[in-house]
C-alpha cells in the first residue's frame, strides 16, 4: 500500500531546458502544462560532418510526453 503524499514530478514544478551535447539533443519541460519534449537535432546516424537526405519517417525532429 502506498501512503506517502504524491509530490509534483520536476516538469510540473518548473521550466526546465537541458542539452544532451552527445546524442545531439536538448530536452524541455514546461511546468504550465506538465509536459516533457525531447528536440533531436543529431542522433539520426548521420556522420556529424556530412549532410544527406533524410527519411522523414524515420529521423523524428522532436518528441513529447503528449503524443
Amino acid at each position: 500500500v502506498w501512503s506517502e503524499t504524491e509530490r509534483p514530478a520536476p516538469a510540473e514544478t518548473r521550466d526546465t531546458v537541458l542539452a544532451l551535447p552527445q546524442p545531439g539533443w536538448l530536452l524541455q519541460s514546461t511546468a504550465d502544462d506538465g509536459l516533457v519534449r525531447l528536440h533531436n537535432h543529431g542522433s539520426d546516424d548521420q556522420p556529424a560532418d556530412t549532410v544527406l537526405p533524410d527519411n522523414p519517417h524515420y529521423a523524428r525532429l522532436a518528441h513529447s510526453t503528449a503524443t
